[in-house]
């Protein structure tokens, strides 16, 4: 993925001789943070708008609103797009609910969040990792973050 003034090229790695994009998506706002799916279905962005999520697998990858946070350096997502985990240069890494545009949960790291992932089996488990080279692991067991259909 590249970002530019408004506009996500993605490229399909496993061609990597690829000239063009195989989606262009565009936003009203530039693109702060950006990351896929590992299944490549969803995107979730960052801008001044806040946190969005788009299904590439749309012909219009139409967003649908998540939340806001400052400062975002880092975003995931599920592959099942219900959950998005942001990280932010003040420290705090969130848990989102992107079907609801809801914060389910914070919490305070000790310095700047560089990365974060998340996994669902069974119970959430958010990995991020900070400027002063730690790496957590968050298990997130509360009934209201349920993964079950």
């Amino acid at each position: 993925m590249v970002l530019a003034k408004g506009t996500c090229l993605i490229w399909d790695i496993r061609k990597p001789a690829a000239e063009h994009p195989v989606r262009v998506v565009t936003g009203q706002d530039r693109f702060r943070c950006s990351a896929s799916s590992s299944t490549g279905r969803w995107l979730v962005t960052d801008s001044s708008a806040g946190i969005e999520v788009r299904d590439l697998s749309a012909p219009a990858a139409a967003t649908h609103p998540v939340g806001k946070a400052p400062s975002i350096a880092t975003l995931t997502i599920t592959d099942d797009a219900r959950f998005v985990v942001s990280g932010s240069s003040d420290g705090v890494v969130r848990l989102w609910d992107a079907e609801n545009s809801r914060q389910l949960a914070s919490f305070r790291a000790d310095s700047q969040i560089t990365t974060c992932a998340v996994v669902c089996r069974p119970d959430p488990v958010i990995i991020y990792g900070t400027s002063s080279g730690a790496v957590h692991f968050l298990r997130l067991e509360q009934p209201a973050i349920s993964t079950a259909p």
